[in-house]
C-alpha cells in the first residue's frame, strides 16, 4: 500500500477472517453490529478529522436543531471512497441532508472493498455451481501483511501498547456502532474481558483534533448520530 490506511480500510480488513488456521475467528452472534453503518461513519470521521468537511447545525421548522455536513474546500484525499463521499457533500442538493441520512444513505462496505480490490490488496473468489454463485470470499492478496495488521490491532487492544489517535478513533467507531464482533480477537485468545474494557477505555479517550473554523465536537456528533441510527429501536 502506497499510502496510509484509512479508518474504513482498517476496519474492513480487520473484519476479514485470517487464513492462518492457528488464528481461527470466533463465530459471530445472531445479531452483530452493522458493519456498513460503522464503515460509513469511519469515512465521515476521516473527512471531518482531516478538515475536508465540517459538521454544522441546521435548524428545521418542525424538528429543531439537527446537523449536516459542509464542504471545507475540495482537496482530493487520495482515497476513492473518501473522494466519492466528499463529492456528494459538495453537491448542493445534499446541503440540508442530516447526519442520520448521511449514515444510512451510503454503500460504504461495497465501495471500500471495491477500492481495495482495484488496488490489489484484496482478491475476490466466487465458488459456483452451474450458473449459481454458492459462496463469495474476499481474500487478502498478501496474507503476511493481513496477519501483521491483526497483530498490530491486538498489540493495542489486548497487550496494551500505547494507542495512536487512529486507534482511539477505531475504538470509538466500534463502540458507537456496536460492531466489535466483526473484529474481535481470535478464538482462544486470552483476555477477551480485557479486550472489551480496553475498547471502551480507548473509546472514551477519543477527542477530535480541532482546526481553525471547525467545530471541535463535530466528530463526536457523528458518532452520536451513528449510535442513534443503529439502535435496535430505530426501525432501520
Amino acid at each position: 500500500m502506497t499510502r496510509h490506511q484509512t479508518l474504513a480500510e482498517r476496519l474492513l480488513l480487520l473484519s476479514i477472517p485470517t487464513t492462518d488456521p492457528k488464528k481461527k475467528r470466533t463465530p459471530f452472534s445472531n445479531q452483530p453490529g452493522n458493519l456498513d453503518f460503522t464503515l460509513q461513519a469511519a469515512l465521515l470521521v476521516e473527512l471531518v478529522q482531516s478538515g475536508h468537511v465540517a459538521v454544522v447545525p441546521s435548524r428545521g421548522v418542525l424538528v429543531g436543531e439537527t446537523f449536516t455536513l459542509q464542504q471545507s474546500g475540495y482537496r482530493p484525499t487520495g482515497s476513492a471512497p473518501l473522494d466519492a463521499l466528499l463529492a456528494r457533500v459538495a453537491n448542493p442538493r445534499n446541503a440540508r441532508k442530516t447526519l442520520q441520512n448521511w449514515l444510512i444513505g451510503g454503500d460504504a462496505t461495497r465501495l471500500v472493498k471495491a477500492d481495495l480490490v482495484e488496488r490489489g490488496i484484496l482478491a475476490e473468489h466466487y465458488d459456483t455451481f452451474g450458473p449459481f454463485v454458492r459462496n463469495y470470499r474476499a481474500v487478502p492478496v498478501e496474507p503476511a501483511a493481513h496477519a501483521a495488521l491483526r497483530d498490530d490491532f491486538e498489540d493495542v487492544f489486548l497487550r496494551d501498547r500505547e494507542p495512536a489517535q487512529s486507534d482511539n478513533a477505531i475504538a470509538a467507531l466500534l463502540v458507537s456502532g456496536d460492531a466489535w464482533e466483526h473484529v474481535e480477537p481470535v478464538e482462544g485468545t486470552p483476555g477477551m474481558a480485557h479486550f472489551f474494557e480496553r475498547l471502551r477505555d480507548l473509546s472514551d479517550r477519543y477527542r477530535p483534533e480541532s482546526s481553525p473554523g471547525q467545530d471541535a465536537r463535530g466528530v463526536t456528533r457523528v458518532l452520536a448520530a451513528l449510535a442513534r441510527v443503529n439502535a435496535p429501536s430505530s426501525g432501520h
